[in-house]
């Protein structure tokens, strides 16, 4: 049996989210839940896409990248555990 995989151009994601950066007024936020891939991650990071997380192991993913004005999270408890992460870095 085949195990499933997925392929990326990364170079054309690259340029993808370059140009989704040129228009101005829309803060984009990239759920992590889609790929944890650390490439993926590290394109999104270097951008000014924020991260929208709905655990705390997907938070430890992407702390590396983050500020707290670039993480949504919509869980009522994990918003309170990122805000306690966030003051005891």
């Amino acid at each position: 049996m085949t195990e499933p995989y997925i392929v990326f151009d990364l170079k054309q994601f690259r340029n993808n989210i370059s140009e989704l950066e040129k228009i101005s007024g829309i803060n984009f936020l990239y759920p992590v839940k889609c790929c944890t891939h650390s490439d993926v991650l590290d394109i999104i990071g270097a951008s000014r896409f924020g991260f929208d997380v709905s655990n705390l192991n997907e938070f430890e993913l992407v702390r590396q990248y983050i500020t707290s004005e670039r993480i949504v999270t919509s869980s009522g408890p994990l918003s309170y555990q990122l805000y306690e992460k966030f003051n005891n870095k």
